[in-house]
């Protein structure tokens, strides 16, 4: 009888100890994955020097990555949005375009140099993107 009693007291301190009710949820925003943030930023300098109004009249691109015609269709055809020459303008939609083409292709340089042209005749624009990126650690 003794045991049980000790036992009984056991288990009532033991019910005494359980933690309080949490009446608040704490959530924890992470900011987002942003792979090719430097590499965007390189290749902004690289191409406007950071003017979002940039105009290329010679080759017609626009914006802060230099956007054309063919890229708009291309993007047109891959994802259904429409987009103008007007709107590579806007920061927002350009890197949209840009990001969209970047998850195509498995590394910086393969992107960046396809986003310029040829692959074989982007070796000095690749240079040019990577030293801002060394400039910039």
């Amino acid at each position: 009888m003794k045991k049980l009693f000790i036992l009984f007291g056991i288990i009532l301190f033991c019910v005494k100890l359980t933690a309080p009710p949490i009446n608040e949820v704490k959530l924890f925003v992470t900011p987002p994955i942003q792979p090719y943030e430097r590499l965007w930023e390189a290749m902004c300098f690289v191409e406007s020097s950071f003017n979002p109004l940039a105009v290329n009249e010679a080759e017609q691109a626009y914006g802060l990555v230099q956007i054309r015609q063919v890229k708009l269709d291309w993007y047109f055809d891959k994802t259904g949005k429409l987009y103008t020459l007007q709107d590579c303008f806007n920061e927002s939609v350009a890197k949209e375009i840009w990001n969209y083409h970047m998850s195509l292709y498995p590394n910086a340089e393969t992107g960046a140099r396809a986003w310029n042209g040829r692959y074989d005749l982007t070796h000095d624009y690749w240079n040019k993107v990577q030293n801002y990126l060394n400039y910039k650690l």
